[in-house]
C-alpha cells in the first residue's frame, strides 16, 4: 500500500514539475517578444514557400502595429481562427483547400462528415403556418 502511495506521489510530482518547467519556458519565449518583434510569422513563412513553389520571387512587406491600435474584435478573431485551424488539421481525414479562394463544403473538407439536424425536414416539403 505504501508503494502505491509513493508511486502516485511521484507521478503527481513529475506532472507538477513538468508543468512548471513548461510554463517557465513559455514565459522566457514570450518575454523576448515584449522587447523585440519576431523576424517572421508562420503565415509569412507559408506565403514565402507558396511563392517559391510557383517559381516566383517572394515579396515581403511587414509593418508592426502596437497591440493597442488593433481592434479587440480582430484580436479575438485571429485567436479563434488559429484555434479552428489547429482543430481542423488535427481531425483524421481532413483535406485542406487546394485552390486559393475556393470554399469547400464540410463533406469535402471532412469526407466522413454527414451533418443532420435532429428534426430535419425533407427538402421537397413546404412548411406552412397553421391557423
Amino acid at each position: 500500500m505504501r508503494r502505491l502511495f509513493r508511486l502516485i506521489f511521484l507521478v503527481v510530482l513529475g506532472l507538477v514539475v513538468g508543468l512548471i518547467g513548461y510554463e517557465a519556458i513559455m514565459f522566457v519565449r514570450v518575454s523576448f517578444l515584449r522587447k523585440s518583434n519576431p523576424s517572421s510569422t508562420s503565415l509569412i513563412d507559408t506565403r514565402i514557400r507558396e511563392a517559391e513553389a510557383k517559381g516566383q520571387q517572394p515579396r515581403r512587406e511587414q509593418a508592426w502595429v502596437p497591440l493597442e491600435k488593433i481592434s479587440p474584435n480582430l484580436q479575438r478573431a485571429v485567436l479563434a481562427g488559429d484555434a479552428w485551424t489547429q482543430l481542423l488539421t488535427s481531425l483524421p481525414g481532413y483535406a485542406p483547400v487546394r485552390e486559393p479562394g475556393k470554399v469547400l463544403r464540410m463533406t469535402e473538407a471532412l469526407p466522413w462528415w454527414r451533418y443532420r439536424t435532429p428534426h430535419a425536414r425533407p427538402a421537397n416539403r413546404s412548411v406552412t403556418a397553421s391557423a
